[in-house]
């Protein structure tokens, strides 16, 4: 028997949701759990607390706190395991509950588009010992509301009983919270232009936030890249600074394909310097730094022709290699790819990469494999954006790929633009 709670609540379609009671009872025994603490040296393990329907634990810095989530019931028929009923707490290394970070209910009241209420995207601070930051929602969730701020950034230090402090409002939607030694760079969502805009946060509020830059989500051409990171002692990782500048490494979409690169940034200029970007001929990626200036970086290269290798670049451009991996598939390398371009009825440019198999003849007429999918887009100038690189190494990933029917003799039509405007 099902009943309903007497009210409305939207459902979107979900596959594989649990049936009947035989269904519950099988979900909570593979569900369940138990957290173990070992010590590599010793090779001893110690339970901590009790079995549970553990969905995620994330240790603080100080290596004495782990933040948990665990499910719990009801279960739900109609909505996914994301959305059960969970439990937000800090732990101690015995299983205790420290603190109580939040009980939440079936999120079955989240607006399509919307947010669930309470805290969310829960995370501590990576050089601090045991500091909570999460978001919550100030319109009820729901991006109708018409509101002058949809969420609010809030601080907790574990163990001490002080009420959470409110540390920024954000007046779109926040979409993304990535933290450095003293600074946050924070970036809110406009849902209705697709409008996006990042921040550089000092945690303290000795400034007001300032803006680094903003653009239309979906303008690939404009995306200014993420700012690399680093990984600390304790593993955390943290927004890569040096003297003031931040290091943004993108994609670099343009009409001729991507084109990766590497800024550097002046946070308090808003100028930018390049100091990389990948040879048209191949497709090149920034792995990280090997000075704190930038002078010198870890690159990945590879061409149609060439495997992915690592490189390490200098200020003059010089390229040392590292690694020398040979082509793990030379029968693949006799497939050829390149970009169409063409135009929609509607005016809409559009693309999408050809793959033609092995010992191909110009001219010959082949049965051809399409994979598309609608994308919603504002505009007509993103929508008929260029995706991707004809530059990349041709490869097969683990398990399956459309890409084997080419050995087949198929051609592929890839990733072909199919833009719904509105």
């Amino acid at each position: 028997t099902q009943e309903s709670a007497g009210r409305a609540a939207p459902v979107r379609t979900n596959p594989d949701m649990i049936r009947n009671p035989h269904e519950e009872r099988l979900f909570e025994y593979y569900t369940t759990s138990q957290l173990t603490l070992v010590d590599a040296v010793a090779g001893t393990a110690k339970p901590v607390g009790a079995p549970d329907l553990w969905w995620s634990v994330d240790p603080a810095p100080d290596g004495q706190h782990l933040l948990t989530r665990r499910i719990r019931k009801p279960f739900s028929y109609l909505y996914p395991a994301t959305s059960f009923p969970r439990d937000w707490d800090v732990i101690d290394l015995t299983g205790n509950v420290v603190y109580s970070v939040a009980k939440l209910p079936l999120a079955d009241r989240v607006p399509i588009g919307g947010v669930s209420t309470g805290p969310r995207d829960i995370q501590w601070h990576p050089t601090q010992p045991s500091t909570l930051y999460w978001v919550e929602a100030l319109d009820g969730g729901n991006p109708k509301e018409k509101v002058p701020h949809r969420d609010r950034i809030l601080r907790f230090q574990v163990p001490t009983r002080m009420a959470p402090a409110e540390v920024l409002k954000t007046e779109h939607r926040l979409s993304s919270l990535d933290f450095g030694d003293t600074f946050a760079l924070v970036s809110d969502f406009e849902r209705d232009k697709r409008w996006l805009r990042t921040y550089h946060v000092v945690l303290d509020g000795s400034r007001p936030p300032k803006l680094l830059f903003e653009r239309n989500q979906q303008d690939r051409y404009k995306d200014p890249g993420r700012a690399l990171e680093r990984t600390l002692p304790s593993g955390q990782r943290v927004v890569l600074s040096e003297q003031g500048s931040l290091f943004l490494s993108g994609n670099g979409a343009s009409p001729k394909g991507d084109q990766p690169f590497l800024d550097r940034l002046d946070v308090e200029t808003g100028a930018k310097k390049r100091l990389f970007q990948s040879d048209p001929s191949k497709y090149q990626t920034v792995v990280g730094l090997l000075d704190p200036d930038g002078s010198r970086v870890l690159i990945q290269s590879e061409s149609p022709t060439e495997p992915p290798n690592y490189f390490i670049r200098d200020a003059a451009g010089k390229m040392t290699a590292v690694t020398n991996f040979a082509d793990p598939t030379p029968q693949v390398r006799g497939i050829t790819k390149q970009r169409v371009t063409y135009q929609r009825a509607d005016g809409v440019p559009l693309s999408m990469t050809l793959y033609l198999p092995p010992g191909y003849r110009p001219g010959t007429r082949l049965p051809a494999f399409m994979w598309a999918y609608p994308l919603e887009y504002n505009d007509a100038d993103t929508a008929g954006q260029i995706t991707g690189s004809t530059q990349r190494f041709t490869a097969f990933g683990g398990g399956a790929s459309h890409l084997y029917l080419l050995l087949a003799g198929y051609a592929i039509l890839d990733n072909a633009s199919l833009p719904v405007i509105g």
